[in-house]
Parts: C-alpha cells; sequence; structure tokens
C-alpha cells in the first residue's frame, strides 16, 4: 500500500490538529490526552507536533471569536455544520488570523481536509466560510490599522 505524501509541509499537523479537536469535542478528551497524540500509530516529528500543538492551543484560546465569525461567514445555522467541518473551519480561521501562510497554499490544504473528512459537499461550504472570514479579518486589519 502506498503512503501518500502531504503537499505541503504543514499538512500533516492540520491533520492532527483536527482529530485532536474533534476528540476533544465529541469523545471529550481533555487537553492534556489530546496533546500526547496518543492515537497515533507513528509520532510526528518535533516540528509538526509543535505546529499542531501551537493549532490547537490557537484554536482554544480563539473558540468564542472564531465560532462568532464563522456564524457571520455562513449562510447554515451553526447546528447544520459537522464537528469536524467546525474544527477544520477554525484551524483555517486561526491561521489566517497568524497571516503566516501563503492563503492559496492554506485554503487548497484546508479543502482538502474537508474533501478528505467530510466528503465533497464540504470543499463549498469550507471555502465559502474561510473565504468570508479572510475577507472579514482583512477589513478588521485595515479598520485597526487606520485607528
Amino acid at each position: 500500500m502506498a503512503v501518500k505524501i502531504k503537499k505541503y509541509p504543514d499538512s500533516h499537523a492540520r491533520e492532527i490538529a483536527m482529530q485532536a479537536l474533534y476528540q476533544m469535542k465529541v469523545v471529550k478528551t481533555s487537553l492534556q490526552e489530546a496533546n500526547q497524540l496518543s492515537w497515533l500509530n507513528t509520532s510526528p516529528s518535533e516540528e509538526i507536533r509543535e505546529h499542531c500543538l501551537s493549532l490547537i492551543s490557537g484554536v482554544l484560546e480563539n473558540y468564542d471569536k472564531s465560532i462568532e465569525l464563522i456564524q457571520k461567514c455562513s449562510h447554515k445555522d451553526l447546528s447544520q455544520i459537522s464537528t469536524l467541518l467546525l474544527c477544520i473551519l477554525q484551524i483555517g480561521i486561526c491561521e489566517l488570523k497568524e497571516g503566516k501562510w501563503n492563503y492559496s497554499m492554506l485554503m487548497d490544504d484546508l479543502l482538502e481536509l474537508a474533501r478528505k473528512y467530510a466528503g465533497e459537499d464540504a470543499v463549498s461550504i469550507t471555502n465559502g466560510i474561510l473565504d468570508a472570514a479572510c475577507k472579514h479579518l482583512k477589513q478588521e486589519e485595515e479598520k485597526n490599522c487606520s485607528d
């Protein structure tokens, strides 16, 4: 069986972070347990582990704000968005706020996660919400810069 190589260096960290956040929400895994990444068959490199833990921390620290932004940017009620897709969206918002990553690369990676875990229909939802969130964050940043 061939191992699929991730397209971008941070893809694996995003995928692990999504899995950890999902476990915390659905299985009620504690943050401490999630940070151990014990469900993985092989331990990730230290770089991937650090980025993953940074994403988990960033999502949790900004949980309410990211949920509020998702609500603003979605035409759906939050109850209609799967828990898994919410995790992907929150990771995306966290990384969009950081501004470290190329927008196209980040979107491509997040859309692949949505496709892999939530199906093809989730791709357009993810794209629409994250695109609107990006525009909102840029407007917010411009407003803060002009103040």
